[in-house]
């Protein structure tokens, strides 16, 4: 676990980068609001409270799915001879995943997607569910080198969307950072603290209002 100083040094260097990023939240994808990088809330490690069994079983089962409909669309990117057919993923659900994953924006569909399945569990109360677009502050491995200019880099700060029950975090895209490191995570999502690794990647946004994920969910229900 970092520091409460660590906290401080690492929420301060977020916040150095990210007029760029939230410059592109405004542009390229939908915001219910204008983003203000000084008000950028910092999400540490946090365990649930008194969740019931029913409430366990259903944050699992939903973020069970939506992590297998993201690997089926990161396999599907990858050459022929490496998919794997993932016969119980909805095939409207994989094509919006693969619409994402092409425009770099996979974990923004599958957050939003966890959150409207999460809506509808009437075992969990939707007063503690949120949607949060931001950044995942990640430290690559030594081996990482930026394609841009072959160096490597100490800290990578990439937009990142995730889901809070709680106020602790649900990512099921973890795969995504996994392309900074040398090693995979294991387990390969984020629930509370289960999977959540301070010392490598932390989590920032803005928790944004109900209709933000749902409008994402309407607008790919067009296509």
């Amino acid at each position: 676990m970092m520091t409460d100083a660590e906290r401080y040094h690492s929420f301060n260097s977020v916040k150095q980068s990210t007029n760029v990023l939230v410059s592109q939240w405004q542009k390229r994808w939908l915001t219910g609001f204008k983003y203000d990088a000084s008000t950028i809330e910092f999400f540490p490690p946090k365990p649930f409270i008194n969740l019931s069994s029913m409430q366990q079983a259903a944050l699992l089962k939903n973020i069970r799915y939506v992590h297998h409909a993201v690997l089926a669309s990161v396999f599907q990117m990858t050459p022929e001879n490496k998919k794997v057919p993932f016969d119980v993923v909805d095939n409207l659900i994989l094509e919006q995943l693969n619409h994402y994953n092409r425009k770099l924006g996979l974990c923004i569909y599958a957050s939003a997607l966890l959150y409207c399945l999460l809506r509808e569990e009437f075992a969990l109360d939707n007063k503690h569910l949120k949607y949060v677009q931001g950044f995942a502050r990640t430290k690559p491995s030594k081996n990482y080198k930026l394609p841009s200019t072959g160096e490597g880099s100490d800290l990578m700060h990439t937009l990142h969307a995730f889901v809070l029950y709680q106020n602790s975090v649900i990512d099921t895209s973890t795969i995504q950072l996994e392309k900074y490191l040398d090693f995979s995570l294991k387990p390969p999502f984020v629930l509370g603290e289960q999977g959540y690794k301070e010392e490598t990647f932390t989590y920032h946004g803005f928790k944004e209002y109900p209709q933000t994920p749902l409008k994402y969910a309407k607008t790919l229900l067009k296509k």
